[in-house]
């Protein structure tokens, strides 16, 4: 999913940018008004634009992204407080206004709902994602769909927090018929780890697997 970033803030450029990176997201970031306006190609999912840019400005950017591309989303940021400014603003088409400083994951939830996706990406390291919603695998650009079981087994793992999880808890959770043999599992986490990077999952022999990504978050402020 590709955002479109308009923001000559170098700090806050670049906060944003890792925020929605580290989300699933491909960010194309410009610095002023005409430089964006050459990018502007159709391609993007989501426009974010703040209004106080060199050249041309976000709200003229985002009347010429509403002729454009009708149908695209567009989250203004901005100090601005006039609430003529503001209002001229949402006349323009703007799905949302985010009045500066703010939390990044404020921006996050905003992306994630004007998306589709208000469920949050988990991060399973070297650009993969899980999206457990849908049962996809996101990585470097591709859609991976999970199985049922392999869904149910990654969320099993990614609940755990990294703690060890045994092979009874596995079959309990993701094998609710009954007793398996251990071979499925194992073979189930050798097709999860054609998914996902192969070292995120670690083996406890004999004994069962462990997560081992960073899934800790914590809300941000920025200016």
């Amino acid at each position: 999913m590709k955002i479109f970033l308009l923001e000559d803030n170098p700090k806050l450029r670049e906060a944003i940018e890792e925020t929605l990176s580290e989300n699933g997201y491909r960010v194309d970031s410009f610095e002023d008004g005409q430089e964006a306006l050459e990018h502007l190609d159709g391609s993007h999912l989501l426009y974010i634009l703040d209004i106080h840019v060199p050249r041309i400005d976000g709200l003229e950017l985002l009347a010429l992204i509403q002729g454009r591309f009708i149908k695209a989303p567009v989250i203004i940021i901005s100090s601005f407080v006039d609430l003529d400014v503001i209002r001229q603003a949402y006349r323009h088409g703007c799905a949302d206004f985010l009045k500066k400083p703010f939390f990044l994951d404020e921006l996050l939830f905003k992306t994630h709902r004007l998306c589709g996706k208000l469920h949050p990406l988990i991060p399973l390291g070297e650009e993969t994602f899980l999206d457990l919603e849908n049962a996809l695998i996101l990585r470097e650009g591709q859609s991976l769909l999970l199985s049922p079981k392999e869904k149910r087994l990654l969320e099993l793992l990614v609940r755990a927090r990294g703690l060890l999880v045994s092979f009874e808890e596995i079959e309990e959770y993701v094998w609710e018929e009954g007793e398996v043999p251990r071979e499925n599992i194992r073979s189930m986490i050798r097709q999860l780890r054609l998914k996902i990077p192969a070292s995120s999952i670690q083996t406890h022999k004999g004994i069962g697997y462990r997560l081992i990504v960073d899934l800790s978050s914590a809300p941000t402020a920025i200016d």
